[in-house]
């Protein structure tokens, strides 16, 4: 399940990423986010920087992450991060194929807000969403479960 959804997007001069649109966060804790540095140790800089999924393993009580680039025409914007509560590495790469956005995937942002669909990006190269499948992500569920177990 996710327990919150983050859209972080990039400052003009593309030095930092700011949480924009947040949903499952408490008041307090969106009032403690701050801005992450492009040269961050962390999956939302390294998503950002290197254009690439990323993956977070849950540890203890925090859960685990998937991070996908945004991209537009001028390059990665941003990522939109969700955290995954209560799953493995595996299960949280097939929430992310069923979701559409795999390690060779990118958000197209443009797309995104004019409802588009998954499409191969012009002359080859790496295919662009343009929305998650949220049917999908509840479908696979189970089978993210029971790659955890």
């Amino acid at each position: 399940n996710a327990s919150g959804l983050i859209v972080w997007v990039a400052d003009r001069a593309g030095s930092a990423l700011f949480p924009t649109l947040t949903h499952g966060y408490s008041p307090a804790v969106l009032a403690r986010m701050s801005s992450i540095p492009r040269d961050a140790d962390n999956a939302a800089a390294a998503s950002w920087r290197l254009g690439e999924l990323r993956t977070v393993t849950a540890q203890g009580h925090a859960p685990g992450a998937l991070v996908t680039p945004i991209v537009t025409a001028e390059g990665c914007v941003g990522v939109l991060a969700a955290e995954i509560t209560g799953l493995c590495d595996e299960g949280i790469a097939i929430l992310a194929e069923a979701a559409g956005a795999t390690t060779d995937t990118l958000i197209n942002g443009h797309g995104l807000m004019a409802g588009g669909t998954l499409r191969q990006a012009d002359g080859g190269g790496n295919k662009a969403i343009s929305h998650l499948d949220f049917e999908g992500i509840e479908a696979a569920m189970g089978d993210a479960a029971a790659a955890c177990e």
